[in-house]
C-alpha cells in the first residue's frame, strides 16, 4: 500500500525553501499557497494516518487529541465563531497532529528529499543576511533599521527560531556523512547559521542552540546516565520547564536585586512578564475552556500559557497527558545514541517555547520543522547504540 502520509510530507519538506524565499520576499501567493497545503496537508495526513491504522490496539494517543480539538472547538464556538479564531484553531490542531503522523513517516523514502531542503534552505538563510534588508524592520509605511539580525522576517525572534531548526536539521545529516569534502561543507554552514542566530540577539535561542551542539558532542561519552534522564526524567521535566518558566519569571521579576540584572547586554525581562500577567488575569472571563481564538497563538510567549488561554484548565489537562504520552513513547523507543539529538532538539523547543509560543503551537511555517524532528527520533538506520 502506497503511503500518502510520507508523500505528503515529501512535498511540505520540498516546498519549505521556496515557502522562505516567498515569505522573506513577500510573493504572498506563493506564501498564501504553500501555507495553506502545508495547513490543509496535515489534516490529510491525520486522516489518512487515522484511517489506516483504525484497527490499530493503541488508540489512547489519538483519542487524547480528539478530546483536545472537541475541546478547543467549544471553547471557539463559546468565545465568537470567527474567521481568523477559526484559523488559529486549525493551526493549533495541525500541530498536535505531528504526533500522531510521525510514527508512519517511511523515514528511509524521505532522506535524500530532507537532506537537501535542509542543505538549500541553510544556503538561503545565509544568502538572506547578505541582503540589504536584513537588518530592516518594516513598521506600516516605515523601514526602520534594527541592531538584530531580521533576514527579512521582521522579527528577530522569528528569523532566530528558523535558523535554530535549519541549524539542527544540517547537524543531524552532518552526523551521519562521512565524506570529507560533505563534512567540510556542512562545518561551514553550521558555523555560519550559528554565528547568524547570535546576531538576532535572541538569548533564549542561543543557549538553546548552544545546548544541542555540546550535546552532540557528550552523546557518545554519557550512555548509562543518558539511558535514565531520557527514559525516566525528560518526559516530566520537558512538560514542566515552560509552566515553571512562566511562574518563576513573573515573581523573580519583583525583585529589586534582579529588576536591573543584564544578560548578554540585554535585561533579564524583557516584558514578557507583564504579558504574562495581564494575559492570565483575563484568563477569569472562561477559565475552564478559554476562549480559542480570541487570543493569538504567538502573541502569550509561552507555549503552555497559549494553550491555556485558548482551551482553558480542561484543555490544558488533557494537553499535558497528551505530549506526556507521546514524550514518554519516544524516549521509551531510543535505542541508538544518533536518536538523542534530534530528541534534545525537541526538548529545546519546548524549552525555546517558553518565551516563543510559535515554536510550539503556530503551525505552517514551523510545521514541516516540527515534524521532522519527531521523524528524525524515530530513525533506525545506524549502527552506534547504548
Amino acid at each position: 500500500m502506497n503511503n500518502y502520509t510520507t508523500k505528503i510530507f515529501k512535498l511540505m519538506v520540498l516546498l519549505q525553501p521556496l515557502l522562505l524565499y516567498a515569505t522573506v520576499f513577500k510573493v504572498m501567493i506563493f506564501v498564501q499557497l504553500i501555507s495553506e497545503f502545508i495547513l490543509i496537508g496535515s489534516f490529510l495526513q491525520l486522516f489518512l494516518t487515522a484511517w489506516n491504522n483504525r484497527a490499530a490496539n493503541n488508540k489512547s494517543i489519538f483519542s487524547l487529541a480528539i478530546v483536545i480539538m472537541l475541546i478547543a472547538f467549544i471553547s471557539l464556538y463559546w468565545g465568537g465563531f470567527t474567521y481568523d479564531g477559526f484559523i488559529a484553531y486549525l493551526m493549533f490542531v495541525s500541530m498536535l497532529a505531528t504526533w500522531i503522523v510521525y510514527p508512519h513517516i517511511e523515514i528511509n523514502a524521505m532522506n535524500s528529499v530532507m537532506k537537501y531542503s535542509f542543505l538549500l534552505q541553510a544556503m538561503l538563510l545565509i544568502y538572506f543576511s547578505r541582503q540589504s534588508f536584513a537588518y530592516d524592520m518594516h513598521i506600516e509605511d516605515m523601514i526602520a533599521t534594527q541592531e538584530s539580525l531580521i533576514l527579512g522576517f521582521n522579527n528577530p525572534n522569528l528569523a532566530s527560531m528558523i535558523i535554530f531548526y535549519v541549524f539542527v536539521g544540517n547537524l543531524i545529516y552532518y552526523k551521519c556523512e562521512r565524506r570529507f569534502w560533505a563534512k567540510a561543507l556542512y562545518i561551514f554552514l553550521l558555523t555560519t547559521l550559528f554565528y547568524h542566530i547570535v546576531e538576532t540577539d535572541c538569548r533564549t535561542t542561543l543557549l538553546l542552540t548552544a545546548f544541542v551542539v555540546i550535546s552532540f558532542f557528550l552523546t557518545n561519552k554519557i550512555r548509562t546516565i543518558g539511558k535514565i534522564m531520557i527514559k525516566k526524567i525528560v518526559p516530566i521535566g520537558t512538560l514542566a520547564f515552560p509552566i515553571l518558566f512562566c511562574l518563576v519569571y513573573v515573581y523573580l521579576s519583583f525583585s529589586p536585586e534582579l529588576r536591573d540584572m543584564e544578560l548578554f547586554g540585554k535585561p533579564l525581562f524583557s516584558g514578557r512578564e507583564v504579558l504574562f500577567v495581564d494575559f492570565y488575569n483575563s484568563f477569569s472571563d472562561s477559565p475552564l475552556i478559554g476562549l480559542c481564538g480570541k487570543y493569538k497563538f504567538a502573541n502569550a510567549h509561552n507555549g503552555m500559557l497559549t494553550i491555556l488561554l485558548n482551551t482553558g484548565f480542561v484543555g490544558i489537562f488533557f494537553y499535558i497527558i497528551y505530549i506526556y504520552k507521546n514524550l514518554r513513547n519516544i524516549s521509551n523507543s531510543i535505542i541508538n545514541i544518533a536518536n538523542v539529538l534530534p530528541l534534545i532538539a525537541i526538548i529545546a523547543v519546548f524549552i525555546i517555547s517558553s518565551s516563543e509560543a510559535a515554536m510550539l503551537v503556530a503551525g505552517n511555517l514551523f510545521y514541516v520543522y516540527f515534524l521532522t524532528l519527531l521523524a528524525f527520533v524515530k530513525r533506525e538506520s545506524y549502527n552506534n547504540k547504548f
